[in-house]
């Protein structure tokens, strides 16, 4: 029986392990909040552009995808990608705060889905955290709380299509 117990008890305790690291990093993850168009317009009613980006303008047809969002320290900056499908019509919008140096915002038109999980900012020197506000079929807005008011770079690439937004 000693034997059993010491032969299992290596699994036992791994599993464990990583039935705890499961739970943790899935209930410390935000996803897009299910809000009603009113209660979102009410958080964006008073936000004053200071500088706006805009990338991928042009008609939108609803098919692109968020499909993946990811953020890395770099040295002098952060970066945060959204990894994309391709779809030359969809919108992409991002502006500081007038009224709030420390928030950014930024909207996806165009995009038929963001369900995907943000990563996690704990290790941050500029990010306090993002949310993701789903407004209506294809449209998003999200915000990003700063520790300090910060500049930014927002543009796109390709293959693979992704948006990028460095802040400085």
């Amino acid at each position: 029986m000693k034997n059993i117990i010491q032969m299992f008890l290596p699994f036992f305790l791994f599993l464990f392990f990583t039935l705890i690291l499961f739970f943790y990093l899935k209930n410390d993850s935000t996803t897009p909040s299910d809000n009603s168009s009113k209660q979102v317009q009410e958080i964006f009613k008073d936000v004053k552009v200071r500088k706006e980006v805009k990338v991928k303008q042009s008609r939108s047809s609803g098919t692109a995808e968020v499909t993946r969002v990811r953020w890395n320290h770099h040295n002098g900056f952060e970066r945060l990608v959204f990894d994309v499908t391709e779809d030359n019509s969809a919108n992409f919008t991002m502006a500081i705060d007038g009224g709030n140096d420390t928030k950014v915002h930024g909207e996806f038109v165009g995009y038929r889905t963001f369900s995907q999980t943000l990563p996690n900012f704990r290790s941050s020197n500029i990010i306090k955290e993002m949310k993701v506000y789903e407004l209506t079929d294809n449209h998003y807005k999200f915000t990003i709380s700063l520790y300090r008011p910060m500049e930014y770079k927002a543009f796109a690439l390709k293959k693979p299509a992704r948006i990028v937004i460095d802040m400085y």
